[in-house]
């Protein structure tokens, strides 16, 4: 073979090499996810400190402790004596009420250690509406931090819901307005005794929490984070493991249990009994005739759920009338079109109680349409349930299920993905050279190794998502595009020069993926509780009803005005005046609820309430045909409330043309005045006339990273002048301080400094007064001397930490 030949051959071969490796390393990088497990030391705080104790034993012993028999009850770090009460609302003895700002204390004692799950019987006294929220200390100390919020729900339900429950019916009617479309209810809360253990706030930890106990005396400490609520009893227990399906099945079987016939239950989901969020509420939807009820024409209160059943924790229960002891089948006509490529998940309770271990997590796949759900296992074969005759409760609750452990493993990933790139950018800053060496291992020698426990950390999940799911999904993408870059970067840290902006890309987009899957959204119109769910025929669900459906709803859309929310009452010795809302009808309907609750029946004057484009206002008081009141016209953002945002000029040209009233009028108008800041009303005013009242009073709010504080040695700043030394140190650290210039800002400044935008009776400006140019020589500064980022968005840096305040 010539010289020449073998150059060439050898050449070849070369680009034959390359070409393999390129293609082996693509499709190793793209499709073969490695197993992760072995080499990543990954859990939560919990999983790290349950794992310390996995061979203890779950002892059986109960460890009761009543509410009244505390060591201490302290408000405010200064010792109490709390309420205490006797047999409140049919609970049996004693029980303490704890306020929003208390702490107690128990002592109790321990005969066989070993690892304990809390229970507590509590009550929700009446408070702010919000959740109940606690923290946990054994011995003083929180073992994990997921102790530090747990939260206690509340419940609830609607008036309309109560009252026909109260009176033994099973089907709610509800209100209509004068246009013959149902109204939205009013949630209230229906408060009772309930049994509870702890559970991890975010919904990572499926299980309760449980704690390590050794033998001996022992404190337990709850301090109140958000709202009262009674304490009737602490019980430590270690509740009993569920059966699986084939188990429970014959224990069902080995009593006696039979099978019924031709025997159907049907439940409306928007007649829930009761819920965990008064955001859970009857929701009105029309895309489909098979729904139950369903109309072309009006608006009818027909499903419950949605993006409002969404977050961990959230719960909705129907009762119902079971007419012969038997088993049955539970079906559900629902709609999940909101995360595709995955499913959601919900926790089914029968009586209460998880009937076996399927239904602690029993998932919903996507489809864009409703369409009727059997609960069933993996060969489609339905479950049975069994039911005596009577009445029964149905709660489904919001949970994570098997994309618990992924969305935990996803969010300690990214956690430690922005401390390597908070490290990164203190080496190379943000926009580094590219033709630079920074020796960047030198400066952190530890990096390439947390380089690689993340990679193994998203290995370990892209494999459990896959395993959760049964096939690829296009949730992957984003868990691959990282992991892949931290190949790249495992290779040489230098390329962090390179893709500094697309590694932080990549991080931002796992954040968007995470608050992506945690939602689990799920909207229900009705259950069916069946002998056979084969006997179950859902009417109008077919191509031709939905066509007719939407060509009679196109039809009444130009006879019907769907913006007018109508009134509640056709009586005509009351009189009318119209209310123009100008945003959404979710608002309208609570606008709707309020007047009804609160105003018509207390005045005895009916209100037409509209939904309407507020550019249409000037041109309908030009033609006489205004509302008597406008609300929503503009969003007043600004402490001062006087800043020059759009619309906020509107009342006061208005009211110099005479065509709104001078609310100072009114002789209960101090009284009023007296719900808002004074600059609040600023740009409502002139010459002592006062045309508007603000609906919503907004103010900036300082957020901090107290993680990064702390490492960078600083203290939470309390005036400007500590802010300017921070500067001076975030600045040293290639980070800076987060705030975009805005007139809000200037607004903060003005004021803080004894200004005022306008002189006294808002005649003329007071903008070139010694302290208004003053103060923006001050907020000038802040983008000139200190460089503050104008653009970027403030809440994306304060993620992932170039922005610690």
């Amino acid at each position: 073979m010539s010289q020449k030949m073998r150059s060439r051959l050898i050449t070849l071969l070369v680009i034959v090499g390359v070409i393999l490796f390129f293609v082996i390393r693509s499709k190793m990088g793209n499709d073969k996810v490695t197993g992760g497990n072995s080499r990543v030391d990954y859990s939560t705080e919990y999983g790290k400190y349950m794992s310390a104790y996995k061979d203890s034993a779950r002892p059986d012993d109960v460890i009761t402790i009543n509410g009244a028999d505390f060591t201490s009850y302290k408000e405010e770090d200064k010792d109490v004596k709390p309420e205490i009460r006797d047999n409140y609302e049919g609970f049996d003895g004693k029980s303490v009420l704890t306020s929003e700002d208390g702490t107690i204390t128990y002592t109790f004692e321990v005969k066989k250690e070993g690892i304990y799950e809390l229970s507590l019987d509590y009550y929700p006294v009446e408070g702010k509406n919000s959740e109940i929220q606690r923290s946990f200390y054994i011995d003083g100390e929180q073992p994990y931090k997921e102790l530090n919020i747990v939260q206690f729900s509340r419940i609830w339900t609607t008036d309309i819901a109560k009252n026909a429950f109260d009176n033994g019916e099973t089907t709610v009617k509800w209100n209509k307005d004068t246009q013959g479309n149902e109204m939205k209810p009013t949630s209230i809360e229906e408060p009772r005794w309930i049994n509870s253990y702890l559970y991890d706030n975010n919904g990572y930890i499926t299980t309760p929490l449980s704690f390590y106990l050794s033998a001996g005396k022992h404190t337990v400490t709850i301090e109140s984070k958000r709202e009262p609520m009674l304490i009737g009893r602490l019980t430590f227990s270690n509740s009993k493991s569920l059966n699986n399906y084939a188990q429970q099945k014959a224990e069902w079987d080995a009593e006696g249990a039979s099978y019924v016939n031709d025997t159907m239950v049907i439940i409306e989901g928007e007649d829930a009994r009761n819920t965990s969020s008064q955001t859970l509420y009857p929701k009105q939807d029309q895309s489909s005739p098979a729904l139950s009820p369903s109309s072309a024409k009006y608006l009818l209160n027909n499903t419950i759920g949605g993006q409002s059943w969404d977050k961990s924790g959230q719960w909705i229960e129907w009762e119902f009338e079971i007419p012969e002891s038997g088993y049955y089948e539970i079906s559900l006509f629902d709609k999940q079109n909101f995360m595709r490529g995955i499913y959601v998940s919900r926790k089914i309770y029968i009586d209460g109680k998880v009937p076996f271990q399927e239904m602690e997590s029993y998932g919903f796949y996507y489809d864009s349409s409703w369409r009727l759900d059997t609960l069933k296992d993996s060969s489609d074969v339905p479950y049975k349930f069994y039911f005596e005759k009577g009445r029964h409760t149905l709660k489904m609750e919001v949970v994570l299920g098997e994309f618990s452990d992924v969305i935990a493993e996803v969010q300690d990933s990214v956690n430690k993905l922005n401390a390597i790139y908070r490290s990164v950018i203190r080496i190379i800053g943000v926009s580094p050279d590219t033709y630079r060496d920074y020796q960047i291992e030198a400066s952190i020698p530890h990096i390439v190794d947390d380089l690689k426990e993340v990679k193994y950390e998203l290995d370990d999940a892209i494999n459990t998502l896959r395993a959760a799911v049964g096939h690829s999904s296009d949730k992957e993408t984003v868990l691959i595009t990282m992991r892949d870059q931290l190949e790249y970067l495992i290779d040489d840290v230098e390329h962090f020069v390179r893709v500094i902006s697309t590694y932080k890309t990549n991080v931002r987009a796992c954040g968007t993926w995470l608050t992506q899957v945690i939602s689990q959204p799920l909207q229900i119109d009705r259950i069916y509780i069946t002998s056979s769910a084969e006997d179950i025929d859902i009417a109008h669900n077919n191509f031709g009803s939905k066509f007719l459906n939407e060509m009679k709803r196109l039809g009444y859309s130009f006879v019907i005005d769907y913006n007018s929310m109508g009134a509640t009452s056709n009586s005509k010795d009351n009189p009318t005046i119209t209310l123009w809302v100008g945003t959404g009808r979710d608002q309208a309907n609570v606008i709707r609820s309020l007047i009804d609750e609160s105003f018509t029946s207390v005045y005895n004057i009916n209100v037409n309430v509209q939904l309407v484009d507020m550019n249409t206002l000037l041109r309908a008081e030009l033609a006489g045909e205004g509302p008597d009141v406008a609300i929503q016209v503009a969003n007043t953002n600004g402490i001062a409330g006087a800043v020059l945002n759009t619309g906020n000029d509107t009342p006061v040209n208005y009211g110099l043309r005479d065509a709104v009233l001078d609310l100072n009028q009114f002789e209960d108008v101090n009284e009023v005045k007296k719900r808002f800041y004074d600059s609040a009303l600023t740009a409502f005013s002139f010459d002592g006339s006062l045309y508007a009242l603000p609906e919503t009073m907004t103010f900036p709010v300082m957020f901090y990273r107290k993680d990064i504080l702390a490492d960078l040695g600083l203290e939470i700043p309390e005036t400007w002048d500590d802010v300017n030394v921070i500067m001076t140190v975030l600045a040293k650290n290639q980070m800076e301080f987060g705030m975009l210039p805005s007139e809000q800002i200037f607004a903060m400044l003005l004021y803080q400094n004894g200004g005022k935008y306008y002189n006294e009776g808002g005649i003329s400006s007071a903008l070139d007064s010694d302290v208004a140019v003053n103060t923006f020589k001050q907020y000038c500064e802040f983008y000139t001397d200190y460089g503050l980022d104008k653009t970027t968005s403030v809440e994306e840096r304060f993620r992932t930490g170039e922005c610690p305040i």
